[in-house]
């Protein structure tokens, strides 16, 4: 799984907030190969953010109630209508 936080610090880097690449760029390699790996690790965090179908949809009184398909965490459309409150999964209920 990439993390996150290089692709992150990547983006600062070769958007000019920090001075070059050699300037702690996670993906420099060091032989004038620079950014690898980045492209495969952007496309799949950017995935990692696309909404899920919450599982185990069932009908409550007032709601429907499903559970997070991340960590598993029971999810209601009162409170969790885009994203779960424990991991930040984005949701979709249909």
């Amino acid at each position: 799984m990439p993390d996150r936080e290089k692709v992150i610090k990547w983006l600062e880097i070769h958007t000019g907030l920090i001075s070059s690449c050699e300037d702690g760029c996670p993906y420099f390699i060091g032989d004038g190969r620079k950014c690898k790996d980045l492209l495969k690790d952007a496309l799949s965090v950017l995935k990692e953010q696309e909404p899920q179908l919450v599982l185990n949809i069932g009908d409550q009184i007032s709601c429907k109630s499903g559970s997070c398909p991340k960590c598993g965490k029971m999810l209601n459309t009162t409170c969790n209508k885009r994203y779960c409150g424990d991991c930040g999964q984005a949701v979709k209920w249909e």
